[in-house]
């Protein structure tokens, strides 16, 4: 009978192996083959006996599981009869051979065959797409390596044995025990798995050890196969819900201010415990002075510590790239984390109810537990560091900050020590005079001399005693990592800092060969170096495009050139009244441009390309000879663009008109022809106004001539893409005349059909036409051969014409 279950979550290969293995034999013979079901039974069903495994080898013969298993059985019925034979075969493999089960039935074989069923070579397709997949074109849609999951269990039925069905760990123990039990006839179990479930890397053990050591690890699961066999159990990332994204309370955001705001109080609470458990247990003074005060702290933490649960609980995060802020869902999640019960739960345990007992009376020792939320110090230094405007000062801030740690503790336990061995017993310990030292007397001697040995560069008394020795040498090897590290990330930091100049320097010695090569004069050389040296001084970014273009989202470069831009582009008479998307277009296309001292920036007669705004710096229009100035333009001026609107009729062309040159370091923003011109395409009353707006500034020059068209410019704008647009345009055009001309088609060739079913529904209504074969109803048996007769000497005719046509050469 079939057994059935109510569970829904399928299978993988892990989960039914182990189900499978915990219930055979020892002694089985296992019979395995297919794919992921050989390969991944070869670490799962495990024979405890040599010779006792059967499968397809290296080369994956398939086919040869069940005549394995008929051989096997057959010598188990004659020399062994209670040792049962496993036969687990993959469903793609069972297709080769799997009606040898018959061989099985008819010589009462009691075989118990598996079928691991997953619709497919390696993986299948779930039934409900392999359906919906079928019903299109199973030969183009369906993959090659897909089956249909069968119920191959009805085999057995067929042949009068028993056919399991199992979907479930439960199920699949049931149907083995039962099948074990059968010992007269073969049975099948067609075990149904998740179709896309396969093979996960796994770490292997050595399973050979010395024989006793053997013994005891065979008892043990290996971590990587435990977890495997939980694969079902893991769960996956939840599916998109509309509850989980709506506000039903108080939710914090943690990439708010209030958030970090809360970090730094919950990390003056982690840091208080860290420095202050450590002194009061072993400076005893200390804490009897001011114990009121440090109950009171303790207590007002641990209040700190209960609320940083709380927030945590109700810390928002991002799901499916939503903002989660159901607190339901979010405090859910956090009460039933590992992170709750491994460190949030532990440390707020009260061990101060050890303080009850006499020997532990205010030891605050008792109270580490707190340090386990040591995590949120750390969260709050990696958000600081994300977020100050100094980060490399804030890291050295962090290391100062460790090192005085490390070496506070290190202060209490030389503290510890000497008031186990007892002070001014030798020469390495506190002096005897040391108990009549106050508190900061006493901690400012053990943190210098901490010091001293932590950093290995003072002397300190040589140790006497064996516990001495080992403490110095753990000193040693602490202060030899803290060396390391502090010198590392000192160099780490410095470097960074000194990146850029670094590169510029590169640059500079680079450009200097270079010059040196091709023998370039001084006077020239000492230019590229001060404008070098003008870039580096002043940090300009060399290019500004791959800043923008680095690690940000399209909105964030967008937003980014609007505030550094947008109020340059704004100051351009001629997109005043422009529509704002407009203005948000031509601002991610302006591109920073430099100048020296002198440098002319264009020249009267060169042809216009771009158009220019003033960032930073002084330009001059002057002569043909330079030495005459006409204007100063300043920060905000505009020129240039005339030249790039293509104004139909200008008596100057697109050629520059003046001559303008660079008094000091300038900084602008250009914006091309070609990019100004894509961004119009999109807004064509944005471009009639523009070129309005550039006719009636030439009439006031008297630059314009009306008789002209606007054909010029629409020759001079195509002009103006680039190849691979020109391309792009020719290949898009090409694309959308063969899909209109492929919609004609097929509507023509519509129409004709149609149009000749309808003239033939006329034809036969008035009896113009009459069919060309017509068959009665009446017609007797005897006549149809004469009508079959009829159609293969037609048939016979067509092929000798064939025949007799001149064949064509073919290759092998």
């Amino acid at each position: 009978a079939l057994i059935h279950s109510k569970e829904s979550s399928m299978l993988n290969y892990y989960a039914a192996f182990d189900a499978i293995q915990s219930i055979i034999p020892k002694d089985a013979i296992i019979v395995s083959e297919g794919a992921n079901t050989m390969d991944i039974g070869r670490t799962m069903l495990l024979n405890s006996k040599a010779r006792h495994r059967l499968d397809a080898g290296t080369f994956g013969t398939m086919g040869v599981g069940p005549g394995f298993a008929i051989a096997a059985a057959i010598y188990c019925q004659d020399h062994e009869p209670e040792k049962r034979v496993i036969c687990v075969e993959g469903d793609s493999a069972f297709g080769f051979s799997g009606l040898e089960f018959e061989t099985a039935a008819r010589y009462s074989l009691p075989i118990v065959f598996i079928i691991i069923n997953n619709g497919g070579i390696y993986t299948g397709v779930d039934s409900d797409s392999f359906q919906e997949m079928a019903k299109k074109d199973a030969a183009l849609n369906l993959p090659p390596t897909s089956l249909m999951q069968a119920n191959y269990e009805r085999i057995a039925e067929a042949f009068g044995c028993q056919g399991y069905l199992a979907r479930s760990i439960e199920e699949v123990k049931k149907s083995v025990q039962s099948a074990l039990a059968e010992k007269t006839h073969p049975s099948i179990i067609n075990v149904l798995i998740d179709p896309s479930s396969g093979r996960v890397q796994q770490n292997f053990r050595k399973r050979v050890f010395h024989p006793f050591i053997s013994r005891c690890v065979t008892n043990k699961k290996d971590e990587q196969q435990t977890s495997l066999l939980h694969e079902q159990n893991k769960k996956a990332e939840t599916p998109v819900r509309n509850e989980d994204f709506q506000v039903t309370g108080f939710v914090i955001d943690s990439q708010n201010y209030l958030y970090h705001y809360w970090l730094a109080i919950i990390s003056l609470a982690v840091a208080y415990n860290i420095l202050l458990i450590p002194a009061r247990y072993s400076f005893k003074q200390l804490d009897k002075n001011l114990r009121i005060v440090w109950i009171s702290l303790d207590y007002s933490f641990d209040i700190i510590y209960l609320i940083d649960i709380f927030v945590q609980s109700r810390t928002g995060y991002f799901s499916h790239g939503l903002f989660v802020r159901n607190h339901y869902v979010l405090s859910r999640n956090y009460f039933t984390s590992r992170q709750f019960y491994s460190r949030d739960l532990l440390s707020i345990i009260p061990t101060d109810f050890l303080y009850l007992i006499p020997y532990f009376r205010f030891i605050s020792i008792i109270r580490c537990n707190r340090f386990l939320r040591i995590n949120r110090l750390f969260e709050f230094q990696d958000l600081t560091e994300s977020r100050t405007r100094f980060p490399n000062a804030f890291r050295i801030w962090c290391l100062i900050c460790l090192t005085l740690t490390l070496i506070h503790w290190n202060s209490c336990a030389y503290l510890l020590i000497c008031q186990y061995l007892g002070f001014g017993t030798d020469r390495w310990v506190l002096p005897a005079t040391a108990k009549n030292e106050t508190v900061a007397m006493l901690y400012t001697y053990c943190f210098y001399w901490s010091t001293l040995l932590l950093s290995t560069i003072g002397d300190v008394p040589l140790p006497v005693k064996r516990i001495e020795y080992i403490f110095v040498l753990f000193d040693f090897m602490i202060g030899i990592l803290i060396f390391a590290t502090i010198i590392g990330s000192l160099g780490t930091m410095i470097s960074s800092q000194n990146q850029s100049r670094q590169q510029v320097c590169e640059k500079m010695d680079e450009i200097k060969r270079y010059m040196k090569f091709r023998s370039v004069n001084r006077k020239l050389e000492q230019k590229v170096i001060k404008w070098l040296d003008y870039l580096y001084t002043n940090r300009q970014v060399l290019n500004e495009e791959m800043v923008l273009n680095s690690d940000l989202s399209v909105e964030l470069r967008k937003d980014l050139a609007i505030k550094v831009h947008l109020e340059s582009l704004k100051q351009v008479t001629l997109f005043h009244d422009c529509e704002p998307n407009l203005l948000i277009e031509l601002v991610t296309k302006l591109k920073p441009i430099f100048f020296g001292p002198g440098d002319y920036v264009c020249q009267k007669g060169d042809i216009g390309k771009e158009m220019y705004i003033i960032k930073r710096g002084q330009l001059a229009v002057v002569s043909d000879d330079g030495k005459i100035t006409f204007v100063v333009l300043k920060e905000g001026s505009v020129f240039g663009e005339i030249s790039i609107l293509n104004i139909p009729g200008s008596k100057n062309g697109n050629r520059r008109t003046a001559n303008v040159k660079s008094l000091g370091y300038s900084d602008l923003y250009t914006l091309t022809k070609e990019d100004l011109w894509l961004v119009l395409d999109n807004y064509p009353e944005s471009l009639s106004k523009l070129i309005e707006k550039g006719k009636s500034i030439l009439r006031k020059d008297n630059l314009l001539d009306e008789m002209l068209t606007d054909s010029k410019r629409h020759v001079e704008q195509e002009q103006l893409l680039s190849i691979q647009n020109r391309i792009k345009k020719l290949v898009d055009t090409e694309k959308a005349l063969n899909d209109r001309k492929t919609i004609f088609f097929n509507t023509y060739v519509d129409s004709i059909r149609q149009f000749k079913k309808e003239l033939s529904k006329i034809e036969y209504q008035y009896g113009v036409r009459q069919p060309n074969v017509y068959v009665s109803k009446n017609v007797p048996q005897s006549a149809m051969p004469f009508f079959l007769n009829q159609w293969k000497a037609n048939t016979t005719a067509k092929l000798l014409k064939f025949s007799s046509m001149q064949s064509m050469d073919m290759d092998d």
